[in-house]
């Protein structure tokens, strides 16, 4: 399960970009993004995959885009981009073709 192994390997690779693409569900997505937020590193961006999968995937990304935490947030349909913490005023952008 996702939630065994996500924090010890984010923990022990310190990545600068996670892509998250695992169950499609909003409690395992949750939970790693949660994850991502207690990490001493945080990453410089963490992408989220199918952001309108499902009512609930949508829910979610909803839910990132108001949290104060990520301060830009952009919208690319198939995927969202979060930019975690950083300094400047918050912003969010829909990006579609």
């Amino acid at each position: 399960l996702i939630q065994n192994k996500l924090t010890p390997t984010l923990k022990k690779y310190e990545p600068e970009l996670v892509f998250l693409d695992a169950e499609h569900t909003y409690e395992t997505t949750k939970f790693c993004l949660e994850a991502i937020k207690q990490l001493d590193t945080s990453p410089k961006c963490i992408v989220l995959h199918d952001i309108y999968w499902s009512p609930k995937m949508t829910k979610l990304w909803n839910e990132a885009v108001m949290d104060k935490e990520y301060v830009l947030t952009i919208d690319l349909y198939w995927a969202g981009i979060i930019f975690p913490s950083r300094p400047m005023e918050k912003q969010h952008f829909n990006l579609r073709l």
